[in-house]
């Protein structure tokens, strides 16, 4: 139904009286609505035990010990701060993070320490510098680590540590930590893996010699600097990636064969069940080619076994979805070939087997394949696609069986075994909770945290529950959104509609999940000062297809705000919206799509706010960009076509444009030649540049004050 017509359901209430007030200090400084979590979930060799992080305490819990756990390690009382745990096979130690300080999004270094649980002594890893990615090997007896981009093993009886590279190079030579591309658009930050008798390592070697440098300026002291990172953008290098497998026991190294080409990602590597057997996955750099290799230990040889080959771009969340069997003769891997996302049997020389799950849905995450039960665990969006629900099914595709029981978003964590499985739960009503499930009969053996005190706080507050709403599209596609709504508005009243936007590729937005923590939160306080808030899922995003996600290839924002902007003119139309105040608002791709949309309907839209925005592709990296626009040279007026700065000349009315100066990221490069255009065509603007802060400008207080500017500019501008 058109967005208009949902409307209608709006219930006109009297105003509640006695209730707090939400204010950004609840939401940014306070912790006022931040839920209580379950952390680092490692389930022990006896299935009836697990531990998890719960706050600064490692806890050890019992399926059906009733939620009550048993501390194992307060990182209080010994001075620590917790920030990561992992507990060796035979569970005889602990591997703390501690002092973790954030290298780009996901990256780190720290300071870890090997807890014995037998005597209680706490000892560190390594006195000789900050580590990284620090992981036991599968026999308990050793570490390694990365330290100053060169890979370490940690012998821990012997307390000998062995150097496995010399030549790490910060911005030159990485070894066993991933690049900055490969950390930001494959979620790669440990390059390295342990085989299953720990007798050898797998790491790859980054070499970015050639990848050009990007500036970014340090304000501080009294003469600033400038920190190059590597960066590569649409059509440039890459850095060249080379794989190594380190045998501990002769000390020798051997190199494996990737192929004669040098330009492409190697964005997966795993042990197979076979020691002596590596599993690689090489992805063309316009990753519309993906070959899965099995690769000999000894020889360094490779065979590809499977090519998941599209018209578009391959998917690369497929890639942390292969999963061998625990016998050693199949695996699973998922396909889009159907035209929706889902999981086939494969055996080791890549015959297919048969596919498992079949539908017009999605399956969202692989949990586990069990060649003991035969049975295989998933998450998919069968009850529709702002749910993920839980389900088990035989490797033959057959007694399919839904584990999850209430409408939501399941994320569960199952027991090696598939005796039992903790299900962490939300739904927009619900506030996270922890429980576990037998999986054999569903039985709720133990609720570990419900967070109950949330619902009271938001009712105290006033907040109110997001709806879920669609809007039919030109193409009768149906897209998911929802609504929040003042509660008060007198009846033939308008308000204002602030829409907020992201949009990109393969993402989602619209959830059947608890919504009341940070943005969403802001966007509560924003209904307090009257505002209607709407966001929606537009074409290009997940969770429906490939057809949905895969028909914006080439032309990255033009239907994106096509819907975008019906939405917009729908809402125009309701009676209780002021149709000459609507606003749109969005961050990174959603700054893109805010200004966008803006600068295509100028009189649509009374404003705009754009955070940290791409205004044209040329200037975003490679990885991203060339997986839905290809190279620029193959497709010079797709990068032309919506791109910001082209537009610019079409704003009229208010316009806000932000951006951190050490973003990273999305470079302030993008909005300083907006902003230059925008000037050079005459336009008036706001623009504040913070001086600290990467892309998600989250330094100190910065967080607090980015919403506060926003809310401050929507509230005299729309």
């Amino acid at each position: 139904m058109k967005v208009a017509a949902a409307f209608l359901l709006i219930c006109f209430c009297i105003p509640l009286h006695g209730q707090n007030t939400l204010n950004l200090d609840d939401i940014w400084t306070n912790g006022t609505f931040t839920p209580r979590k379950l952390e680092s979930i490692q389930w022990m060799q006896n299935s009836d035990f697990f531990l998890a992080l719960n706050g600064n305490r490692i806890m050890k819990f019992e399926v059906e010990g009733g939620g009550q756990g048993q501390i194992v390690l307060d990182g209080n009382e010994i001075n620590l701060q917790i920030s990561e745990f992992s507990m060796n096979q035979d569970e005889t130690k602990i591997l703390l993070l501690t002092n973790k300080e954030a290298v780009w999004r996901r990256s780190y270094k720290g300071n870890y320490f090997l807890y014995d649980l037998a005597d209680g002594t706490l000892k560190p890893l390594s006195e000789k510098g900050r580590q990284s990615f620090a992981t036991f090997s599968p026999d308990s007896k050793m570490v390694a680590f990365v330290r100053d981009y060169d890979l370490y093993v940690k012998d821990i009886d012997k307390n000998e540590e062995i150097r496995i590279t010399d030549d790490g190079r910060e911005n030159e030579i990485l070894n066993g930590w991933a690049d900055w591309l490969y950390e930001e658009e494959f979620y790669m930050t440990r390059a390295f893996e342990w085989s299953p008798n720990s007798d050898k390592l797998a790491y790859i070697k980054f070499d970015l010699t050639d990848v050009p440098l990007y500036p970014l300026q340090n304000w501080t002291g009294l003469y600033t600097d400038v920190e190059k990172i590597r960066y590569s953008k649409p059509g440039e290098k890459v850095s060249e990636v080379s794989m190594k497998i380190y045998h501990l026991e002769t000390n020798k190294e051997v190199e494996v064969n990737l192929g004669e080409e040098k330009d492409f990602y190697v964005p997966k590597f795993q042990w197979t069940k076979n020691n002596d057997l590596l599993s690689v996955m090489r992805l063309s750099r316009v990753q519309n080619k993906l070959d899965i290799m099995h690769v000999g230990a000894h020889s360094g040889m490779a065979q590809i076994v499977l090519i998941d080959a599209s018209r578009t771009y391959v998917d690369f969340n497929f890639i942390n979805e292969l999963f061998y069997l625990d016998d050693g003769n199949s695996f699973v891997y998922p396909s889009e070939k159907t035209g929706y996302k889902h999981y086939f049997h494969f055996e080791m020389s890549g015959k297919l087997i048969r596919q498992i799950t079949t539908g017009d849905f999605e399956v969202a995450k692989l949990i586990m394949a069990d060649s003991k039960s035969g049975n295989l665990y998933y998450t998919s969006t069968e009850e529709g696609s702002t749910q993920r629900h839980f389900y088990e099914i035989s490797l033959k595709g057959k007694r399919k069986r839904r584990l999850s029981i209430e409408p939501g978003w399941h994320e569960p964590t199952i027991s090696p075994d598939g005796k039992y499985f903790v299900d962490h739960f939300s739904n927009l009503s619900t506030p996270p909770n922890y429980k576990v499930y037998s999986i054999s009969n569903g039985k709720l053996l133990s609720t570990l945290e419900e967070n109950a005190e949330l619902s009271e706080k938001r009712k105290a507050f006033g907040l109110v529950v997001p709806e879920l709403i669609n809007f039919e599209t030109v193409d009768s596609t149906f897209l998911n959104g929802y609504s929040i709504l003042p509660p008060n508005i007198e009846q033939g009243k308008k308000v204002p509609a602030l829409i907020y936007v992201y949009g990109g590729p393969n993402s989602q937005k619209v959830k059947n999940k608890w919504q009341f923590t940070g943005r969403e939160l802001w966007h509560q306080y924003m209904v307090q000062k009257g505002y209607a808030v709407y966001c929606f899922d537009n074409r290009g995003t997940a969770a429906k297809g490939v057809i949905f996600k895969k028909q914006i290839y080439r032309n990255l924002g033009k239907m994106e705000t096509e819907d975008q902007i019906l939405i917009a003119k729908d809402l125009a139309k309701a009676d209780f919206i002021d149709e000459n105040r609507i606003g749109i608002w969005g961050w990174s791709y959603g700054g893109y799509m805010s200004a966008l949309c803006k600068f295509l309907e100028p009189e649509l839209y009374k404003t705009a706010v754009s955070v940290a925005p791409v205004t044209h592709w040329k200037y975003y990296d490679a990885a991203y960009t060339e997986r839905y626009m290809q190279l620029p040279n193959d497709n010079e007026a797709g990068y032309e076509a919506f791109s910001p700065i082209n537009l610019a000349g079409d704003l009229e009315g208010d316009f806000l444009l932000i951006h951190a100066a050490g973003d990273d990221n999305v470079h302030i490069q993008n909005s300083m030649e907006l902003a230059k255009e925008l000037v050079q065509q005459g336009k008036e603007f706001e623009y504040f540049v913070y001086p600290e802060g990467a892309h998600s400008i989250n330094v100190g207080e910065t967080r607090k004050h980015v919403y506060n500017k926003i809310a401050e500019y929507l509230l005299k501008n729309l």
